[in-house]
């Protein structure tokens, strides 16, 4: 696992490349789930998991990078409608309804103040699911060999993708319990996605060739 605070050449340039072979890929993967596994396990929260933000070393290892609107959970705040690139984001980190903007000023002790502090610590409980879903979008694009919905406007993705009618193609590549486990990690719901410790556990198990 390695990370990296500055960006250089990424993911998004290699996934198209048909040479590049499937256990190659798949070491990707695994360097990427590992380390948004340790970001985890130090309250991090990367919030903008895509291609273009893993970094390739020169011993083909990757390197996850941009922290530019990364977020510790001990921040004892709302998250931010600042999250994420459109193709990767989950359904509540687009839903305008799910995040406020962090800037309202309650009265202390007030109704909507505790509505806003029930809803900081439900943001924060599931957060990590914020990246678990970007995580299997990234997947797919990795395995697929190109970015997910290309040609789609913005606007269109954000809207199907909040109804549920708008997920990456299932790569042909791996079996169907490959399938299986990209559905759980771009569940719908943020509290049915694995956690990270069961992802790095099993992907070399689960992502497999067919």
């Amino acid at each position: 696992m390695r990370i990296c605070a500055q960006s250089g050449g990424d993911l998004g340039a290699l996934l198209v490349d048909p040479t590049i072979d499937f256990i190659t890929r798949r070491t990707w993967v695994t360097d990427i789930a590992t380390a948004i596994q340790y970001l985890h396990s130090q309250n991090i929260v990367h919030r903008d998991i895509k291609p273009q933000n893993v970094l390739i070393a020169n011993d083909g290892r990757c390197m996850v990078t941009d922290f530019d609107i990364a977020r510790l959970l001990t921040q004892n705040k709302s998250m931010t409608r600042q999250i994420g690139t459109v193709a990767y984001m989950a359904p509540e980190a687009i839903d305008a309804s799910a995040f406020d903007d962090g800037n309202a000023r309650l009265e202390p002790g007030s109704h909507n103040d505790n509505q806003a502090q029930h809803q900081a610590k439900k943001q924060q409980m599931y957060a990590p699911a914020l990246d678990t879903y970007s995580f299997g979008i990234l997947v797919a694009a990795v395995f697929n060999g190109q970015e997910p919905y290309n040609g789609l406007p913005a606007t269109v993705i954000i809207a199907r993708v909040l109804a549920g009618s708008l997920r990456p193609q299932l790569p042909v590549v791996l079996t169907e319990q490959g399938h299986t486990f990209l559905e759980r990690l771009w569940h719908a719901e943020a509290q049915q996605r694995p956690w990270f410790a069961e992802v790095v556990a099993c992907v070399d198990e689960v992502f497999v060739e067919r």
